[in-house]
């Protein structure tokens, strides 16, 4: 039961409180069970026979009540119309106040001084083995907290709601003059302040629906690509997605966990000894091999992502994109260090799972999405390694050119243009068209592990092979 600060029960309850039988002593004792009193009044129905007080006011604080009473003659059916007026005080807004980082007043100085002080710890791990190479990545971690709680300083700032983006200084204008004509009335009462306040209301609505359009428009026609336009859209809460309800999960972590480790049926991996073993060379054709990685290319890749999500190593690549400048030279020899000795830091294998659901009321864990958080420098080697792969199959020509899904200038777009474009010449040489749409279940899941790792090298597969076989996974909850 919802706990109010106030009630009121106001009724004709067909007891009359002014005799003495048991519906009159039973009535009065059941709101004191309650916690409500009667308000005392004069009879509230009259007829010919009789004068009776049959209506009945109740509230749960009497002290709280300026006055009442009740009409002089009868309202409706014989019954006086019951008034009572409430003091009541219109509480303060609550200013939330909230604590944040101040990226902008980051002293790069001090943190410049921090990192050299202490180059020589992370210079100690260079023995070219996994655990020299997570000894490395563990200093590194702990180097770019220290300096985040040392040179970025906290700042306090009060919480405001933000007006819509529509919102022009014409519309403030109206919206003044309506408020300023309904005060107007309020004191006055005069019909010629209503109907001004009626015009100028009416204004306010069309301009807002006209204003709101056209923001609309402009932020579709500077829209880059679909994505951005509806990632606007849900920003402004006009989208299904946004409007999804956020009501308390029924699963608990364990089954969550569960799921998310079983989602790919049981399907082990080979071990990194029957890949080993199981590769064929070829004998002839161009080879893959990782090459060295420069700190420009990593500052480059760090400068694309700006995420303020934290994987399990609580650092997200906004941080990184702060103090690229810094960490980049850094950053660049964990890169290079993992790609000579073929291993992926054991940190890195671990990922927070946040469960979003699919529909607007999930009944089963099938029914959520996993979205995994990696740690961002894990994302930032991921982008390097893949920089270097599409360049190799660029420069040999190796990917199939009806191929545009993750390439870039290519999309869905290029794909039906594409078949349509088929389609179209089939007609122009009188041929009969037939398609087949195919639609995978989890298709990134069906993906045979081996038969990728078999294409590239043999240095290159065993990085691979590090990195898909120890994956671990934990379920983050919000709240």
């Amino acid at each position: 039961m919802v706990n109010y600060k106030f009630a009121c029960v106001l009724h004709d309850l067909n007891a009359d409180l002014l005799v003495n039988n048991d519906e009159a002593v039973r009535l009065p004792d059941f709101f004191v069970r309650i916690g409500m009193s009667i308000v005392p009044l004069q009879p509230t129905n009259h007829s010919i026979d009789a004068n009776t007080w049959i209506d009945v006011c109740a509230v749960s604080n009497l002290a709280a009540l300026d006055s009442w009473g009740q009409s002089g003659q009868p309202f409706l059916s014989s019954h006086d119309l019951i008034y009572f007026c409430l003091t009541y005080k219109h509480p303060k807004p609550f200013r939330r106040i909230v604590k944040c980082l101040s990226w902008m007043g980051a002293d790069f100085v001090v943190a410049a001084e921090m990192i050299n002080s202490r180059l020589h710890e992370l210079d100690e791990d260079d023995g070219g083995t996994l655990r020299s190479l997570d000894s490395r990545l563990n200093k590194l971690n702990d180097l770019f907290k220290n300096v985040v709680d040392q040179c970025v300083p906290v700042r306090e700032f009060v919480a405001k709601r933000h007006a819509a983006p529509w919102i022009t200084q014409e519309l403030r204008d109206i919206r003044r003059d309506r408020d300023r004509c309904y005060r107007r009335f309020k004191r006055s009462g005069h019909r010629q302040a209503w109907e001004d306040y009626v015009m100028l209301r009416r204004q306010a609505q069309s301009l807002w629906k006209k204003s709101q359009a056209s923001y609309l428009q402009s932020v579709f026609n500077r829209a880059g690509h679909t994505k951005q336009f509806w990632a606007e859209m849900d920003r402004l809460g006009l989208t299904v997605m946004s409007a999804k309800s956020c009501d308390a999960l029924r699963f608990s972590i364990e089954d969550l966990n569960d799921y998310y480790g079983t989602i790919t049926g049981g399907r082990q991996l080979p071990s990194l000894d029957e890949v080993i073993a199981g590769l064929v060379r070829p004998g002839a054709g161009a080879l893959f091999s990782f090459a060295r990685v420069d700190v420009p290319e990593v500052v480059e890749c760090i400068s694309l992502r700006a995420s303020r999500a934290e994987g399990v190593d609580s650092i997200s690549a906004h941080v990184l994109k702060t103090f690229k400048d810094l960490f980049g030279p850094l950053i660049t020899d964990l890169i290079d260090l993992s790609l000579d000795i073929g291993c992926y830091p054991t940190l890195w294998h671990s990922s927070l799972i946040t469960p979003i659901p699919k529909i607007r009321s999930p009944q089963s864990v099938a029914d959520m999405r996993p979205i995994s958080i990696l740690c961002a420098m894990s994302k930032l080697c991921e982008r390097v390694v893949l920089n270097q792969i599409i360049r190799f199959l660029n420069d040999y020509d190796v990917l199939d050119r009806c191929q545009t899904g993750f390439r870039p200038g290519m999309g869905t777009q290029t794909a039906v243009i594409k078949f349509v474009d088929d389609v179209r010449c089939g007609i122009d040489e009188q041929l009969v068209t037939l398609a087949v749409f195919i639609d995978l279940t989890k298709a990134f899941d069906s993906v045979d592990h081996l038969l990728l790792l078999l294409i590239f090298s043999m240095l290159m597969m065993v990085l691979f092979t590090s990195r898909v076989s120890s994956l671990s996974k934990m379920v983050a909850l919000k709240g």
